[in-house]
């Protein structure tokens, strides 16, 4: 496939990954400055008509589905869907960035402050896709893209998606439920069985945020041989309100999971707004360093991307990079306008000084210029040359 030039428009330069459902590649558009664009390849089981006649019906309606998600920042863009040589090829935007399962090193453990922020740049995408009436069900590390540009998680690979009660029927006119779809350990048992409902991505969800804090992944865990819920809470010290939102994420039956992506969100926001700043050392890959000083002089960029904490094998200098403490904020808002407070003082009071010296000038010379005037309209006198002062009386002798 390197090389080949589909729908005479997208050239294939390198290959992402092969799975069950096709495959997918980097390639260019040459109709439109060689940029950059991921293409999904999508194989039928077989090729027969009546299955070719199904699964172009059910590509369409994807595209359709991709195509209305894809408004969302932070959801590839649809470029382009089209048939060729009986398969079927997604084109969408090629998102520059990593995904998190390359911030989450082994044994690495990230803070509360990191996962509130990390579940909040999760939940905000995940739930415009619920609203939709769309599971995602394939949430993990590697279909979560840390963009480079500004730092925020970016839905991937939606080629697993399909529509709330989607069924696909064979010509005989019996039903068959949905292909199961998801990764072992993040997906919950009612997604397994195939029946996935909006909560099974909230599960998924919730093992992200376990992975962050304790540096292990799903299957890393142990369950309850009696109620078959997760083991995690006894792996460190984390405060009651975030303990809570992320068991009520993992419980085992998904009546008691929060309902949609919504309902979860709502949470988290209510944790960001306690939560204490990110630190410095979280920002930072082992990979890269992505800060505004290291930039070069003509292309300055002030932000900071909200970055994982460095591998404790590789140092961080601190002293090399300079760092403006509103970086250093989670996305809560209140937090937000309380650290730009004080640097909208200083500016205030700085104009109120500048005001009051340029007033009392401007008093100083219209004083001056009235008070000049004035005396300028009276008449001044002088002494005369002629007159003499009155001499004093001179006293005389008696006759």
């Amino acid at each position: 496939m390197l090389g080949q030039l589909l729908g005479r428009r997208y050239k294939i330069v390198e290959s992402l990954g092969v799975s069950s459902f096709g495959q997918t590649y980097i390639a260019i558009d040459v109709k439109l400055f060689n940029k950059k664009c991921v293409v999904k390849q999508l194989k039928p089981v077989t090729t027969d008509y009546e299955t070719l006649k199904v699964a172009k019906r059910l590509f369409y309606s994807e595209a359709q589905l991709l195509h209305r998600l894809g408004i969302h920042d932070q959801i590839p863009h649809l470029l382009a869907h089209f048939q060729e040589n009986r398969k079927f090829y997604l084109v969408q935007q090629f998102i520059e960035g990593d995904p998190l399962s390359n911030e989450f090193t082994p044994q690495t453990q990230f803070s509360e402050a990191y996962v509130i922020d990390l579940l909040q740049g999760i939940l905000e995408p995940l739930a415009f896709v619920h609203e939709n009436n769309v599971i995602h069900r394939d949430i993990k590390p590697s279909n979560l893209i840390r963009r480079k540009s500004d730092g925020k998680i970016v839905l991937i690979d939606f080629g697993a998606i399909k529509q709330i009660g989607t069924n696909v029927e064979d010509t005989q006119e019996k039903t068959y439920d949905t292909v199961i779809v998801g990764t072992p350990g993040y997906m919950p048992s009612e997604q397994a069985s195939g029946q996935p409902r909006l909560s099974s991505d909230i599960y998924a969800v919730g093992l992200v945020g376990i992975q962050a804090l304790t540096g292990l992944k799903p299957d890393q865990l142990q369950k309850d041989e009696c109620t078959a819920e997760i083991i995690w809470d006894n792996l460190g010290d984390l405060s009651p309100r975030l303990l809570g939102v992320l068991d009520k994420m993992l419980r085992y039956d998904f009546r008691q999971r929060y309902y949609s992506a919504s309902d979860a969100l709502k949470a988290v926001q209510r944790l960001a707004l306690s939560a204490p700043p990110i630190t410095i050392t979280e920002y930072v890959t082992q990979q890269q360093l992505v800060v505004p000083t290291l930039r070069p002089p003509e292309a300055p960029d002030h932000s900071l991307l909200p970055l994982a904490r460095a591998n404790k094998q590789h140092k961080f200098i601190e002293s090399q990079i300079h760092v403006q403490p509103q970086y250093l904020i989670t996305k809560d808002k209140t937090t937000e306008k309380r650290s730009f407070l004080p640097q909208r003082n200083y500016v205030l009071w700085y104009g109120i000084s500048v005001g009051t010296i340029t007033s009392l000038g401007i008093a100083v010379l219209f004083y001056i210029f009235v008070y000049s005037k004035l005396v300028g309209l009276q008449p001044t006198r002088f002494p005369s040359q002629n007159n003499s002062y009155p001499s004093m009386p001179t006293s005389t002798s008696p006759p």
